[in-house]
């Protein structure tokens, strides 16, 4: 049951560490065979617009995962397992939103290994809801360690790209 407690903890720290090889997108030229002008290429973000962006999506995740961990201060098994999927669902949307982000060429590689690391998580959160739901305390004790050893390392890619709320 101690278990279950410090498995509230650690869903907080999952909010914003997604992972997936994403799609990332990158302004490309506009090419045009018509006599009529071009339209202008999409504008190129900054690196400081690209880290405010994704530190304000952090930040608005991050105060609802912990509205979702305020709502049982010391859950059973089966209420722990209702705020996992709570939150999952939360990181899964926050996940899909920051795939879709325009990422400065500079960024790319740490952003890339963010999503990837936020993916797994993502996929351990799904294992963690079953075996709390299962009232399986190995698994919980081994997917908690797991969840760990992944949730530190965005937190060195995020500090790398110059992030202050994600990934911590």
């Amino acid at each position: 049951m101690k278990t279950v407690v410090a498995l509230v903890a650690t869903l907080a720290m999952v909010g914003c560490t997604s992972s997936q090889p994403a799609a990332v997108r990158t302004p490309s030229p506009s090419v045009s065979l018509s006599p009529s002008p071009t339209p202008s290429p999409t504008p190129v973000i900054t690196h400081r617009q690209f880290i405010r962006v994704l530190d304000s999506m952090c930040r608005k995740v991050n105060k609802r995962l912990d509205a979702i961990n305020r709502q049982y201060p010391n859950p059973t098994y089966d209420q722990a397992a209702r705020l996992w999927t709570l939150g999952h669902r939360v990181s899964v949307r926050f996940f899909r939103q920051i795939k879709a982000l325009d990422v400065p060429m500079e960024d790319m590689r740490g952003f890339e290994r963010y999503l990837t690391l936020t993916r797994q998580l993502l996929v351990l959160q799904v294992r963690m809801i079953r075996a709390l739901r299962a009232h399986d305390d190995d698994e919980i004790t081994r997917l908690s360690g797991l969840i760990d050893s992944i949730r530190n390392q965005p937190t060195l890619v995020t500090s790398q790209m110059g992030l202050t709320v994600c990934g911590g």
